[in-house]
């Protein structure tokens, strides 16, 4: 039996992993003796991954056209200030 990456040996108390807290729940994988670790599983499923993946993408470019505007926005007051014709 496995929980949190380890594997809990046979004969010891559960309370010995986990402590002694009555509103501890816990999630354990059954595997076979020698098996090794149970393959972990994602934290959130791919087609969340994606739209989490496209939503920041599209954020990233709608800033970095923020960030050019001032920037034309600042090149054009600096050259107004030191009368530069634009």
């Amino acid at each position: 039996m496995w929980w949190a990456g380890k594997e809990l040996q046979r004969g010891k108390l559960l309370s010995d992993y986990v402590g002694k807290n009555d509103k501890t729940k816990i999630i354990a994988k059954l595997q076979k003796a020698g098996g090794g670790p149970p393959v972990r599983e994602p934290i959130i499923d791919q087609e969340s991954y994606k739209n989490m993946l496209a939503y920041y993408r599209k954020k990233e470019e709608e800033m970095k056209v923020k960030l050019l505007v001032i920037m034309i926005d600042n090149v054009r007051n600096w050259k107004r200030i030191m009368m530069i014709p634009i």
